[in-house]
Parts: C-alpha cells; sequence; structure tokens
C-alpha cells in the first residue's frame, strides 16, 4: 500500500469516525475571538476536560467544511503527551503569542521561528481555522502501518507518514519552514 493510501485509511479509522459521530465533539476549534482576543475556544477547553495523564496523540489541522473525506484534512502539528490537557494549553499560549506573524523578528540564526510561530503563518496564511483532535492512544487497535504502538512510535510514523505525501510539503509545519 503506498503512503498515501495509508494516511488515508489511517484517517478513515480515526479522526473521520469522530468527525462522522454524532456524540463525538469533532471537529473542535482551537481558538476563539473573545472580547477582540484570541482566545483557547471554550469547545476546546471542554473537550479536553478529564483528559489529564494518559497515552494521548493529537493532531492540529485545517478542515474543510464543504466535505468530510480524507482531503478535507490538513494536518498541521502531529503530537504526543502524557498530560494533554497541559500540552495543549501550552500550544494554545505560545501559538496564540506569535500572531500577527508581521511581527516577527529574525535573529538570524537557523531556527530562530519557532514551531508555534509556524503553525500561527499556517492558521493566519489558510484564514480557516485549526482545529484539534485528540484521541488515547489506547483506543487504537493499531497505527498506521497496521501494527500496535505507543504514543512516541505514533507520532513519530505520522510525521514521516505526512513528510512522504507530496500535497502536504508546503503545508504540514512539524519544524519545516512555511514561508521560505
Amino acid at each position: 500500500m503506498n503512503k498515501t493510501a495509508l494516511w488515508n485509511s489511517w484517517l478513515e479509522k480515526t479522526l473521520l469516525q469522530d468527525l462522522d459521530a454524532e456524540e463525538a465533539a469533532d471537529p473542535v476549534p482551537f481558538f476563539e475571538t473573545v472580547d477582540g482576543e484570541l482566545e483557547m475556544s471554550s469547545a476546546l477547553g471542554s473537550y479536553k476536560w478529564g483528559k489529564n495523564d494518559g497515552d494521548y496523540l493529537y493532531l492540529v489541522y485545517l478542515l474543510d467544511e464543504a466535505s468530510s473525506d480524507d482531503w478535507s484534512i490538513t494536518p498541521v502539528y502531529v503530537g504526543e503527551s502524557k498530560n494533554i490537557s497541559a500540552r495543549i494549553g501550552q500550544h494554545a499560549r505560545k501559538i496564540r503569542d506569535s500572531f500577527p506573524i508581521t511581527e516577527w523578528e529574525d535573529n538570524g540564526h537557523w531556527g530562530s521561528f519557532s514551531k508555534y510561530d509556524q503553525i500561527a503563518a499556517v492558521a493566519e496564511l489558510a484564514e480557516r481555522p485549526l482545529y484539534v483532535w485528540i484521541t488515547d492512544v489506547d483506543d487504537l487497535e493499531c497505527g498506521p502501518y497496521g501494527y500496535e504502538t505507543y504514543r512516541q512510535e505514533l507520532e513519530a510514523k505520522l510525521v514521516g507518514l505526512l513528510h512522504a505525501q507530496p500535497a502536504y510539503e508546503r503545508i504540514f509545519a512539524n519544524r519545516a519552514s512555511v514561508l521560505a
């Protein structure tokens, strides 16, 4: 099976099932504007409530709301955490602090822009909201290659799989520049 088919198959077994399930909260927006300020969305606050210690995988993504298929998902960042609530909260603060991207200052060193800057750039340039999907790794029967896996390996396999997708070459932001 080629890597595009593997990615699409994994999406259909995971995130897309949650998007289609009536009892699931998905899609869950990462941010909302409150009194003119960008804040972590109340929907995300409710969604991650009770998700603390455990083995979690998360995906920050863009969604083409016109459809609900594997091509409607544009992955932006894949991560894993033992304390997902704290991790997502940290991401929200650091991404929010990266806006607006026009105020970035390059110090001339490689890597002077962080992954949070890159996620903010994707969000600002996309003009679509960022969404977050969180899943307990124990709820997954297998990783994208069909084998049981743990959260760190699952993150690494998904990042590698996504970097193999030509469609995401200039979009996917896991530590790759989106503006160059």
